[in-house]
């Protein structure tokens, strides 16, 4: 059993901290997947050995499921439900018992935090693992040999910061009059739209939280019939100190251009060079005018100058335009990766949930 910490007091007694290495497990998967995908997530130092040592591991598990748009191991984390070891402590243990469950058939219950989409998933992955002896062999197989990778960082690094994580948490529980003084502000359980969920499992004493040990701005929110698990890694709330960064460089971005004038200079040089003095001439501006708005856009990054006698022509090449204002693009829509519309065992997905 997990080691689990709390105390009798009205919110302890109806929520319990516990570290699990199953589901530290799980969502190094999501991890894998979701990193290969999205490049504004934070990258582990875990993750960063395993692309530069073992990189065919890595590539295993890309390979393994064929959905391009869930990143989840949805199935797994259900697989280790059905067996009575989703808290266990023992991931070896875990494994034999979710190679003995996937060899039966069984109805996916009802996932409250998932969309139906994700469920259909995690359904047609249960068939093909119940139907098919040799991908369920290969299931195995990789599911251990990525526990393999993990387990040693784990040992030196994740179960010591997952427990220093859940005595901090059950202090915090044991002096919270809500669960929502516990939780960090941006996690999934916290929004509007999960609160009846979150009550009837407070009700009924099924909320776990589970601090991650390796994936420090982690999030996860899973809703079983019988349990609700709640993760989160100790920078979980950097993500939000993120999305002000890239707010922050996208609004830049739109700033530089934000000047008519501006624009139609940076039009006229991704057309053709001239120099300040020609501009001004063209345009019928003074030149110290055309100079600030030069200045601004070299230092956006936008220009190019080179010398032609005793004169400097400037350009702005095309690919260098394109990429400025696609990249405030990527930026804002960096929150659809950055966050997810409905949870699951993830970091976040956008047609379900996590981070």
């Amino acid at each position: 059993m997990p080691a689990e910490l709390g105390a009798p007091t009205s919110l302890a007694s109806r929520v319990r901290v516990a570290v699990s290495p199953v589901t530290e497990l799980c969502f190094a998967l999501f991890v894998i997947e979701s990193r290969a995908r999205d490049r504004h997530r934070e990258v582990p130092a875990w993750l960063q050995a395993m692309t530069e040592g073992e990189d065919e591991l890595r590539q295993r598990v890309l390979a393994f499921w064929d959905e391009s748009d869930y990143d989840e191991w949805g199935e797994l984390l259900l697989l280790a439900w059905k067996a009575g070891a989703v808290l266990a402590d023992d991931v070896e243990t875990m494994v034999s018992r979710v190679e003995m469950a996937a060899r039966d058939a069984f109805a996916v219950p009802e996932l409250p935090t998932e969309p139906p989409i994700v469920q259909q998933i995690i359904a047609a992955r249960l068939a093909r693992l119940q139907e098919d002896e040799a991908l369920r062999a290969r299931y195995v197989a990789l599911i251990r040999d990525v526990w393999a990778f993990v387990r040693p960082r784990w040992a030196e690094e994740g179960e010591r910061t997952a427990t220093a994580s859940a005595r901090a948490i059950a202090q915090a529980v044991r002096g919270a009059e809500s669960l929502e003084a516990v939780l960090p502000p941006t996690h999934l359980a916290r929004r509007e739209r999960f609160e009846p969920l979150v009550r009837d499992a407070l009700e009924r004493g099924q909320v776990v939280i589970v601090p991650l040990g390796l994936s420090g701005e982690g999030q996860y929110f899973f809703a079983f019939p019988d349990l609700l698990l709640i993760g989160y890694g100790p920078r979980s709330e950097a993500k939000a100190e993120r999305w002000r960064e890239l707010a922050e460089r996208a609004a830049t971005r739109f700033k530089v251009l934000s000047d008519p004038t501006r624009v139609m200079l940076l039009s006229h040089l991704a057309a053709s060079p001239m120099s300040i003095t020609d501009l001004a001439s063209y345009y019928g501006f003074s030149q110290p005018t055309v100079s600030v708005h030069i200045k601004m856009l070299r230092e956006a990054g936008l220009l190019e100058s080179e010398k032609s006698g005793s004169h400097t022509l400037y350009r702005a090449p095309e690919a260098v335009v394109r990429e400025y204002i696609e990249g405030a693009e990527t930026d804002i829509l960096a929150h659809r990766q950055l966050h997810c519309e409905a949870p699951v065992m993830r970091a976040d997905y956008t047609a379900g949930s996590g981070r």
